[in-house]
């Protein structure tokens, strides 16, 4: 995926968030779009890490450099 915490589930075809804190990995569930648990991860990160947390530009063009 291109989102942190977010990968594809190839024998359900669905995406599944996650998040680790303090050494333990979360499973925050499946979605049925990249978008969605894209959006969960983003959630779990700021209840865990506040204000600071990584969040995943969903609905934003990225840009990359050439």
């Amino acid at each position: 995926s291109k989102y942190r915490g977010v990968s594809r589930q190839k024998n359900s075809d669905k995406w599944r968030a996650g998040i680790e804190v303090e050494g333990h990995s979360i499973n925050l569930g499946d979605f049925t779009n990249e978008n969605e648990a894209a959006r969960a991860y983003n959630s779990a990160s700021r209840k865990y890490f506040g204000s600071k947390a990584y969040q995943n530009p969903v609905g934003k063009k990225i840009f990359k450099r050439k």
